[in-house]
């Protein structure tokens, strides 16, 4: 069993990390149950790293969509952010599928921005 239940968490809960995962950047499961850089608008990213990891095997503090209070930082994607724009699960601005929130701060490509978060659906 990858990863057996642990109880219920109310906000940040720790991945270890399959890659190198800069802070503030969204992240899905891979298939071992590690946690792994949202690489595409269709991934189902689960929340947004609020420390990074330097390598493979680093346990990581992932703030989860939806459930961790407050908003959370995201770094912003090609094409920056625009405060007021629904957000894809790699930091872009939306235009359909999946979002992950509402951005509340404007951000150039690579900057972080704040974000009202809910589940990637």
């Amino acid at each position: 069993m990858k990863n057996p239940f642990k109880g219920t968490h109310s906000g940040a809960i720790t991945f270890t990390a399959a890659e190198a995962i800069p802070a503030n950047t969204p992240v899905k499961f891979n298939g071992s149950g590690q946690i792994v850089k949202a690489a595409a608008v269709t991934d189902a990213a689960i929340g947004s790293t609020i420390d990074g990891a330097t390598g493979v095997g680093d346990i990581v503090a992932v703030a989860v969509f939806g459930a961790h209070p407050g908003t959370v930082a995201v770094i912003a994607g090609a094409g920056g952010m625009t405060q007021g724009s629904a957000v894809t699960p790699i930091g872009t601005k939306a235009t359909t599928g999946l979002t992950i929130g509402i951005a509340l701060s404007d951000a150039d490509a690579g900057k972080v921005f704040e974000l009202a978060h809910k589940p990637a659906v």
